[in-house]
């Protein structure tokens, strides 16, 4: 069982060693114009190509038909119909009522407003 115990305890110490050791990865930062982020949102349609939105603070979003559309602001959904914020980084959402409000006014998503990005 002492055998068994010294086993063990090496094999432990080897093993929390082997984590210890340093992991050397080079790492290349992600290029912006491939990357969704919350500045810059991108969504993929069904064919694999990337669609973002052209400005900061904008918005990509699906419609029923899987087509992807962009818009300047933020968008919110009602009963399967996008509402986005005119203004650029502009918010929208849903009031008590269930109406949406956007900053500028609201506005229908459109593929005008997306850009197409090559996916690596």
């Amino acid at each position: 069982m002492l055998l068994f115990l010294l086993f063990v305890g090496a094999l432990c110490a080897l093993v929390a060693g082997w984590r210890a050791l340093p992991i050397r990865a080079e790492q290349t930062p992600p290029r912006p114009e491939t990357t969704a982020s919350p500045t810059r949102p991108c969504l993929d349609d069904a064919l694999g190509r990337r669609y973002c939105a052209r400005g900061p603070g904008g918005s990509a979003v699906s419609d029923p038909l899987g087509r992807i559309l962009c818009a300047a602001g933020a968008c919110v959904e009602l009963e399967g119909v996008w509402h986005c914020a005119h203004q650029p980084r502009g918010g929208a959402d849903l009031t008590g009522e269930g109406r949406p409000v956007c900053e500028g006014g609201c506005a229908p998503p459109k593929s005008t407003e997306c850009e197409e990005i090559a996916v690596p």
